[in-house]
């Protein structure tokens, strides 16, 4: 809900929110000294594409959330998540999936179905925000699956911090390439009044990514 309001009255750009959002990461590099990068090229691949896919995710989520309802844009990321993450996790990590799940499946297949339809003034998901919202399921599944690998192969702090530097490095990327987004980052640093995002849109988006942290 922080989320799709700031989306809406204060963020023009999905990307802007995506990129500050992966550089409040560089606050968890405090912990580097701690870590121990002595990792094999497994893990380090594992780690490189769950903290750097975890934000372009966001991304595709963030648009999508900017385009149609949060009702029904976060079920259905929510609901192809976990369709995404068992198929990557039966090819990749080998866990086989029983009957039972397979009807789940199915049901959270249909759900997904149900929720393109309909909504406000009955209108149906077009076809971008829909591609955007299994984007950013597919990559969420993508970076679950690696991260479960990268914590499953080594330390839960190695694998955290580590992977936080690759999602800064996105984040950077991000308004590197998109002018645009650089400029309403500036924004927030020096925050001009009546144009973009003002101090409280940076408490609001402080608040909502607490929450977050606190759920992951």
């Amino acid at each position: 809900i922080v989320d799709k309001t700031l989306l809406s009255t204060a963020f023009k750009r999905s990307g802007t929110y995506a990129a500050v959002i992966g550089l409040l990461s560089s606050t968890i590099l405090i912990l580097l000294p701690l870590v121990n990068p002595n990792q094999t090229t497994e893990v380090w691949f594992a780690i490189m594409i769950f903290g750097s896919v975890f934000i372009i995710a966001m991304w595709a989520f963030f648009e999508a959330l900017a385009r149609a309802e949060t009702s029904r844009v976060v079920p259905i990321v929510g609901s192809l998540v976990p369709v995404f993450t068992l198929v990557d996790s039966a090819i990749f990590v080998n866990e086989r999936l029983a009957p039972r799940v397979l009807i789940g499946l199915a049901f959270l297949l249909a759900a997904t179905v149900l929720l393109t339809r309909g909504g406000e003034k009955k209108r149906h998901l077009d076809f971008t925000t829909l591609g955007l919202c299994i984007s950013a399921a597919f990559l969420f599944a993508a970076s679950s699956v690696s991260g479960k690998y990268a914590f499953g192969h080594t330390a839960f702090m190695d694998a955290f911090v580590l992977s936080r530097v690759f999602s800064i490095v996105i984040a950077l990327a991000i308004p590197f390439f998109i002018p645009a987004v650089r400029e309403e980052i500036r924004s927030l640093i020096k925050p001009k009044p009546g144009q973009g995002p003002g101090p409280k849109h940076a408490a609001l988006m402080f608040v909502g990514q607490a929450c977050g942290a606190l759920g992951f």
